[in-house]
C-alpha cells in the first residue's frame, strides 16, 4: 500500500525498489517542488543493530548532503529513516544500455567525463561512493548524467556484510571490495572503468552464469581487451582499460579524472602540435537582455564541461614523464598554468637566430696589425649556420573550430531571443538560472548543447528547446566562417 507522506512530503507514486529501500516521487509543499524520497528497509536489522545503523545513516547522509556538483544528485533533507533527494527526470544508464546497446565513443565520453569529475569532487570531500554502476547513474533528457546514492552505499554495505550478503552486483565491484579489504578512492575509479567498458562494448568485462563465477573472474582473470568486442575502438583503449581494471589498486589511475583524460588522448595529441591558444577577448558590455551570451569555456561553477585542449596539453608533461602513463594536471576547461606552458615558437626561433657572444681575443703579438682591416672585419655580420625559420601559420578552413583571439569575430544571435517561462512551471513556482554550453557552427546553427548550470529539468528543457531553434551570424576568422564555443544563460525570477 502506498504511504501517504513522509514528514511534510506528500507521496505521489513509487519509483522503484532496491535491496535496502524504496524510492518514491513526492511533493514538497514547503518550497513547491517535486522530490525523491528514499526509505530504508529494516529486514536485515536486529533490535540491537537498528539504532547504530540509523545513526550511521544520518551521519553519512549529512556528509553526502555537503556535495555540490552538477553531476551529483543533491540531498535536500534527512528524516529518521528516509532521505529526501533531488528528483531527476530521465533514464538510468542501465536502461539506456539495455535499450540502445553499446554507445558510440563520442556519446560515451560525454557521459564519462562529468561522472568522473563528480567522483573526484566527492573524493576531495573524503567520500567514497562504493557502488558506482549503471543503475546509479541517471541520464537526463538533455543527455547530462547524474550520479546517485553518495553516502548511502557505505551504510548499506555495512548492513549487508553483517547479514552475510553481497550488496549490488559484483560485476562492478573492485577485487579489494569483494575481498572485504579497505576500500579507497581507487575502488571507485575501478568501478567507473567497468561502467565505461560496458558503455563502449555493450557488456561488462567480468561475466559468469552465477555470482560465484563472476566473483572468481573479478578476482583472478585479466579483463578482455575492449577491442575484442568492439574493433572500432582506438587501439590504445586496450592498454588504458588493462591499467584501470588492474587487480592491484596502486597500478590503476590515481583519480577518475586521469582515467577520463586517458580516454581523451586524441585531443591531447592534437594539443601538443597546436599553437598556444590566445587569451580570450573580454565579454562585450551593454547587453541588457535576460539571455546572456558569452564565448569561451564553461564557467568554474560547471566543471563537467568537455575537456579542453590546453588542459590536456598540460597533462602531456606528466604523460611523457611517466613513460607512457596518463596523469591529468589542471582543471578540464581551465587555462594552462604559466609554468606548464611551452615557450612560443617565436621565442625558440629568436634564440636560434641569435649568434653566440664572441670569445675574447688574446693580445696580439704583432704591434703592426692594420686597424682598418680589423674594424672592417668587426663590422661584418655573422650569420648563424642553422637559423630556424618561423613556422608558417596554417590557413583557416571553413568549419574549423576556433577560440577567441586576434582576427576572430565571435558569433552573434540574429535577434534578441529568450526562452519563455514554461506553463507547467507556473503551479510549481520554479525559478533559477540555466546555462547552456554549445557550439555555433559555420552556418550559424547551435549544436552540441549541454546544460552546465541547472535550474531543474522543466526550466532546463525550456531553455534547451528555445536555443535549439535559434540562429546566429556565424563566427569568422580572417573572413572565413568557422565554429566557436558559446554559452547562453537565462535567469527566471519570481515576479515582484
Amino acid at each position: 500500500m502506498l504511504p501517504e507522506r513522509f514528514g511534510r512530503y506528500e507521496v505521489l507514486d513509487e519509483l522503484g525498489e532496491g535491496a535496502m529501500g524504496r524510492v518514491y516521487r513526492a511533493w514538497d509543499p514547503g518550497v513547491s517542488r517535486v522530490v525523491a524520497v528514499k526509505t530504508l528497509k529494516t529486514d536485515y536489522l536486529t533490535r540491537e543493530t537498528a539504532d547504530e545503523y540509523l545513526r550511521r545513516f544520518r551521519r553519512e547522509a549529512q556528509s553526502a548532503g555537503g556535495l555540490n556538483h552538477p553531476a551529483v544528485v543533491r540531498v535536500f533533507d534527512l528524516g529518521d529513516d528516509y532521505l529526501v533527494m533531488e528528483y531527476v527526470e530521465g533514464r538510468t544508464l542501465h536502461r539506456v544500455i539495455q535499450e540502445e546497446g553499446r554507445l558510440a565513443p563520442e556519446a560515451a565520453l560525454r557521459l564519462i567525463a562529468p561522472v568522473a569529475e563528480a567522483v573526484d569532487h566527492a573524493h576531495r570531500a573524503g567520500i567514497v561512493h562504493r557502488d558506482i554502476k549503471p543503475a546509479n547513474i541517471m541520464v537526463r533528457p538533455d543527455g547530462q548524467p547524474k550520479l546517485m546514492d553518495f553516502g548511502v552505499a557505505r551504510i548499506e554495505a555495512s548492513v549487508m556484510t553483517t547479514a552475510g550478503q553481497i550488496l549490488g552486483s559484483p560485476s562492478y565491484m573492485s577485487p579489494e571490495q569483494i575481498a572485504g579489504e579497505t576500500v579507497t578512492s581507487r575502488s571507485d575509479v575501478y568501478s567507473l572503468a567497468v561502467v565505461a567498458y560496458e558503455m563502449l562494448t555493450g557488456q561488462p568485462p567480468f561475466q559468469g552464469k552465477t555470482i560465484t563465477q563472476v566473483i572468481y573472474s573479478v578476482m583472478h582473470d585479466p579483463p578482455p581487451p575492449p577491442r575484442q568486442w568492439n574493433a572500432a575502438l582506438p587501439a590504445r583503449y586496450d592498454d588504458i582499460f588493462a591499467r584501470a581494471l588492474a587487480k592491484d589498486p596502486a597500478v590503476r589511475f590515481a583519480t577518475a579524472g586521469e582515467f577520463a583524460a586517458a580516454l581523451e588522448l586524441r585531443e591531447l595529441e592534437c594539443a601538443l602540435s597546436a599553437p598556444a591558444r590566445p587569451a580570450p577577448s573580454p565579454r562585450p558590455a551593454g547587453n541588457a537582455s535576460p539571455t546572456v551570451v558569452s564565448p569561451g569555456p564553461a564557467t568554474p561553477a560547471a566543471p563537467h564541461t568537455a575537456w579542453r585542449a590546453p588542459a590536456l596539453a598540460a597533462a602531456a608533461v606528466a604523460v611523457l614523464a611517466a613513460g607512457g602513463g596518463f596523469a591529468l594536471r589542471g582543471t578540464p576547461g581551465g587555462p594552462v598554468p604559466e609554468a606548464a606552458a611551452p615557450p612560443p615558437l617565436s621565442t625558440l626561433g629568436a634564440a636560434a637566430a641569435t649568434p653566440p657572444a664572441p670569445l675574447p681575443s688574446p693580445a696580439s703579438p704583432f704591434p703592426t696589425a692594420r686597424p682598418a682591416r680589423a674594424a672592417k672585419a668587426a663590422a661584418t655580420p655573422v650569420r648563424p649556420p642553422s637559423a630556424t625559420p618561423a613556422p608558417t601559420p596554417e590557413p583557416v578552413v571553413e568549419g574549423q573550430l576556433v577560440e577567441t583571439g586576434p582576427g576572430v569575430t565571435p558569433p552573434s544571435p540574429r535577434a534578441d531571443q529568450s526562452a519563455p517561462y514554461p506553463d507547467r512551471a507556473r503551479p510549481l513556482h520554479l525559478y533559477g538560472t540555466v546555462t547552456i554550453a554549445l557550439i555555433v557552427d559555420e552556418t550559424g546553427t547551435p549544436t552540441d548543447l549541454r546544460v552546465v548550470e541547472s535550474a531543474g529539468p522543466i526550466l532546463d528543457e525550456a531553455v534547451l528547446k528555445a536555443v535549439r531553434n535559434w540562429r546566429f551570424e556565424p563566427a569568422r576568422k580572417d573572413g572565413v566562417r568557422v565554429k566557436m564555443r558559446w554559452q547562453v544563460r537565462q535567469t527566471y525570477r519570481a515576479a515582484r
